[in-house]
């Protein structure tokens, strides 16, 4: 091999290297580029996770509020209903009221079905269940009289009382809240 051909494959061999380097860099250019645009994708779907996470949260935590507060309005109009059939006493609670107030715990709880956990939504069935047929059991007493209808009313009246914070517990559970003891 004479001195020419030496510089000529020298010449081939630096345009080659040349060209390889510019391909090999833009190789790598776009690698990175697609990593970055891979690490993007993760981290705007991570963030669209957690915000429809935030409003999933703030959809069941406004159900569960609704629920509650439907559910303890319920509950008290039977309860006072109750001390006036109990005591004897002529202060009729309105029964319009009443249906209005059992409507409102049942649409609250429809509501919550969309958002709560099977748990909670079993724990606060239980509790509308009873509360259901406190107000049935109060209607067969005012047409009945029988005294045995009103200690069956007792008797579920005080069971309420411990459903409605087993309720608020596992709501509470399901919202990420510590329970803040009875009230």
């Amino acid at each position: 091999m004479d001195a020419s051909q030496a510089t000529l494959l020298v010449a081939v061999a630096g345009v080659l290297g040349t060209v390889a380097s510019g391909a090999l860099a833009n190789y790598g250019s776009r690698k990175v580029k697609l990593a970055e645009l891979e690490h993007m994708e993760r981290q705007w779907r991570a963030n669209m996770a957690a915000e429809q996470h935030r409003h999933r949260s703030s959809e069941m935590k406004a159900a569960y509020i609704e629920l509650n507060r439907t559910a303890r309005a319920f509950q008290s109009l039977l309860q006072r209903h109750f001390r006036n059939l109990a005591e004897g006493t002529n202060f009729a609670v309105d029964p319009e009221q009443e249906d209005e107030a059992r409507n409102a715990a049942r649409d609250a709880y429809s509501e919550a079905q969309l958002f709560g956990s099977e748990e909670s939504l079993e724990i606060a069935s239980n509790f509308l269940n009873n509360l259901y047929a406190i107000h049935r059991l109060m209607m067969k007493f005012e047409d009945s009289g029988e005294t045995a209808v009103l200690d069956e009313v007792r008797t579920r009246v005080e069971r309420s009382r411990s459903e409605v914070r087993e309720m608020r517990n596992a709501m509470r559970a399901d919202l990420g809240m510590q329970s803040q003891g009875d009230r």
